[in-house]
């Protein structure tokens, strides 16, 4: 059709691929794409056929174009409603060009912008449908080469994956025209040779993921070159090829490639250059192939700080793939071994890992229990270092540990959460304020705490202590100089009585008034957002004073605040005022106090009336000031002087 035949007949028909464009906003956003394209094809008939072509890609085109990447993902959703009205022949011509441009486009975007991922993921996701949709898996390598062509080394690692799972799935259903998919594959590895670092590693990557979906002349190929990048002159490749010994484990499904995988994991350990400590990351994924004992002796043998490090690091999710096996019992013993080692960094790693290891044994069966007291000891050994992070680390490791033994389902003797509550304790009582800081920002902290409190789990003398000295935790973050963290000091103050009055321990508790002396100091702070959460910290433990029932808590409060309404700062006052809006449980002992601010400046008094507003049942008229002289009280107070009248 010619150019002129196809603007007549555009014209003819009401559509044309301007119209299109200066629709789009006003007309896809609503309907949508699926809507839009039946709309668009009613109105053609079986004589326009290019029309019927261009006009599904042109929308596409046109919807890609938004600034919006929620736009751009919701077009790509319906990428097999496009290929299916478009038909094998050109959803095959049309849609690989399109794929192969976005796929280099989003790879380019993804790092600049994280949210352009999901654009890029959908892409993906959709990709697999296509292959019928195209013609069938003949004509999968249009969407295969772009593929081959995008991944690389930077890639991000859930894009890799979807990568990965695509050509695999195109590897199997091109099993009959094998031929095809090597050539495709070879030849990007091929390129790859003249490559900088990221195509080399690109290859690495492809190989690894690959290599059982070809024939065995092809990986003979693969691997001659594999060999040559475990030797190459970049650190970067040789680490790569390292850490991709991994990605071979995890696609072996039969002995014959299991034992590929120990051999070429024993060859890169034994002729590789560096990097080796890094092959411990493979031990997951090859420790339920046989023959894996000898290879991993041989790692297990080596030492250095970097192996230590690497075995910290899989030893738990090793664990959890042999549970409760005699094997298993090797990690936790070589684990163990680690005890004797001076290093300050392996320190602070087993600080971490000592609670995650502890975790593991409870939830297991009874074959690891013998081990529980070495750790235990080691905990207590480390309890002496003085460096921040061990300290740190032992305190996450003990709340982990504490956090599984509420759980009823896992067994823990008396005796074990003594020993780690006090262990906790004793960091937290030794630790500097940061150590405390991190440890009260948290309520779960709090919460595990007090639920063995509640529980019995100390006598009643030395829980009081324990309390106590959580108390203190809180109050000595007052000291820093951070303002910040004086307010949140005041925050965790008021996580700390929220959770003695839910494990009723709050009527119990005998506080010697540290709590409000605290408040006291802080509502007189140098800076407003401190005194503001002073204020919000009395106005809670007044109204839980009320809720318990406690009159006689609550007028000592009063008491040892009220020299506050004398503080030279009327700011002080007026927070100070504030916090008193949930303390008229206690009747004339808060109204005397307020029957004080008759000569106040003028916001004080309206900070009495917004409290007064709030307590509508109070009905002492004498408090509101409606002959004021100052115009903004006496306006506000005559209107709340009506409604309680």
């Amino acid at each position: 059709m010619s150019t002129d035949q196809s603007s007549n007949s555009s014209t003819q028909k009401g559509k044309s691929l301007s119209s299109i464009d200066t629709t789009r906003s006003k007309y896809a956003q609503e309907l949508g794409i699926h809507q839009l394209l039946q709309n668009a094809f009613q109105d053609m008939d079986d004589e326009n056929t290019d029309m019927k072509t261009l006009l599904p890609i042109s929308i596409l085109l046109e919807e890609m174009k938004s600034d919006h990447s929620s736009t751009r993902t919701y077009c790509l959703q319906n990428l097999s409603t496009i290929a299916l009205v478009l038909g094998p022949a050109r959803a095959k011509g049309l849609l690989g060009g399109f794929i192969s441009n976005l796929l280099k486009d989003q790879e380019k975007a993804v790092e600049d912008v994280p949210e352009e991922l999901q654009v890029m993921l959908t892409l993906l996701e959709s990709m697999p449908k296509l292959i019928n949709l195209i013609g069938g898996p003949e004509n999968s390598l249009v969407l295969l080469k772009p593929l081959l062509e995008t991944i690389g080394d930077r890639t991000k690692e859930e894009t890799k994956n979807m990568y990965i799972k695509i050509m695999r799935d195109i590897g199997k259903r091109l099993l009959k025209q094998q031929h095809l998919f090597e050539e495709c594959v070879t030849q990007r590895i091929i390129e790859a040779k003249d490559g900088d670092i990221d195509e080399q590693c690109a290859a690495v990557t492809l190989i690894a993921n690959l290599y059982n979906l070809v024939s065995q002349q092809i990986l003979q190929e693969w691997m001659e070159y594999f060999n040559t990048l475990m030797l190459s002159n970049e650190q970067n490749v040789r680490k790569r090829v390292v850490l991709s010994i991994k990605e071979f484990a995890q696609w072996a499904s039969n002995p014959e490639e299991h034992k590929f995988c120990i051999e070429l994991a024993d060859n890169v350990f034994t002729n590789g250059k560096d990097f080796k400590s890094n092959l411990f990351y493979s031990v997951p994924a090859l420790i339920k192939f046989q023959g894996y004992q000898d290879y991993l002796g041989k790692l297990f043998k080596m030492d250095n700080i970097n192996a230590y490090n690497c075995f910290l690091e899989i030893c738990i999710e090793s664990l959890q793939v042999l549970q409760n096996t005699a094997d298993s019992k090797i990690f936790i013993e070589n684990f163990i071994k680690l005890f004797s080692k001076t290093e300050l960094e392996l320190k602070q790693k087993l600080s971490v890992y000592c609670g995650k290891l502890v975790v593991f044994i409870k939830d297991s069966k009874t074959i690891y229990k013998g081990y529980l007291v070495q750790i235990q000891q080691y905990m207590t050994q480390l309890e002496q270092e003085k460096n921040f992070m061990i300290k740190q680390n032992l305190v996450e490791s003990v709340i982990l540990i504490l956090n599984q033994a509420t759980d009823r389902r896992i067994y823990y003797q008396q005796e074990e959460i003594q020993y780690f509550l006090r262990f906790l304790m004793n960091q937290l009582m030794s630790g500097d304020t940061d150590l405390k800081f991190k440890f009260v920002s948290k309520q779960k902290s709090f919460n595990i705490i007090l639920q063995f409190i509640s529980d019995n789990a100390f006598a009643q003398n030395e829980s009081i202590q324990i309390v106590k000295n959580l108390l203190q935790v809180i109050i000595n973050i007052e000291q820093c100089k951070n303002w910040r963290m004086r307010q949140q000091c005041l925050m965790s103050l008021q996580m700390f009585l929220t959770n003695l009055q839910q494990f009723q321990i709050f009527k119990t508790f005998q506080s010697d008034d540290l709590e409000v002396q605290l408040i006291k100091r802080l509502v007189q702070d140098r800076i407003s957002a401190v005194r503001e959460e002073a204020s919000k910290t009395l106005l809670q433990l007044f109204r839980q004073l009320k809720e318990n029932d406690m009159f006689e808590k609550g007028k000592r409060v009063i008491d040892q605040l009220s020299d506050l309404l004398k503080h030279p700062n009327y700011l002080v006052r007026v927070n100070f005022v504030l916090g008193l809006g949930n303390a008229f449980f206690l009747g004339e002992h808060t109204y005397n106090l307020l029957r004080q601010l008759k000569n106040e400046v003028p916001n004080v008094k309206l900070a009495l009336l917004e409290v007064l507003y709030n307590n509508k049942k109070c009905k002492q008229l004498d408090l509101i000031p409606i002959n004021d002289l100052d115009q903004d009280v006496r306006d506000v107070a005559q209107i709340i002087y009506q409604q309680f009248k």
